[in-house]
């Protein structure tokens, strides 16, 4: 749908992420919506671990958003690059908690990510996680199409978005009691 760019802030030096809508993807019948949605969605948003939108629009018919910029990696090869045992253990609950508290934050707020996967989590060099990417976000209040069909990456969908069923941002566990998976 995008791609993103280091950039420089020009007003305050500032190094930024400048998220553009790919050409192809603004001439899709959505694109430009679901871009819009993203902006929309991020610009609600005020929370230490949820990546900060700074600014959008349109330059030279190109849609951008800038972003805060984060040097780090994302939640899969940061957990990878720790040896497995206590220590990852514990990096993995810390980065947990944060991603909770980001979670709340958007759910209190009505809006679902539905693309929530490690490669949308940044665990930046500093330590602070960082969920971003809300390029198919949900507001729960606003109306949604019956064609847009699955967004999101599949292999981490919710149960009810595979179903074909509102997503709600609820916790809701729809496995059965022998799962083994806490949720």
């Amino acid at each position: 749908m995008g791609v993103v760019y280091e950039a420089t802030d020009t007003r305050t030096q500032e190094r930024v992420a400048l998220k553009v809508l790919l050409p192809h993807a603004a001439e899709e019948s959505d694109g430009l919506l679901r871009f819009k949605r993203e902006f929309r969605a991020l610009a609600r948003l005020r929370h230490p671990n949820i990546v900060r939108v700074l600014d959008a629009g349109i330059e030279n018919d190109v849609p951008f958003i800038a972003m805060e910029f984060l040097d780090g990696k994302d939640a899969r090869r940061h957990l990878r690059a720790i040896p497995e045992g206590p220590v990852r253990e514990r990096e993995m609950k810390r980065v947990l908690r944060q991603m909770f508290g980001a979670l709340a934050h958007i759910h209190a707020r009505r809006i679902v990510h539905r693309d929530l996967k490690p490669e949308n989590v940044i665990v930046c060099s500093d330590g602070r996680v960082k969920l971003m990417d809300f390029g198919v976000a949900r507001l729960l209040r606003a109306p949604t199409t019956n064609n847009s069909g699955l967004l999101g990456t599949f292999a981490y969908m919710a149960p009810e978005q595979v179903q074909g069923r509102r997503s709600t941002g609820g916790a809701t566990c729809t496995r059965s009691a022998s799962c083994s998976t806490s949720c």
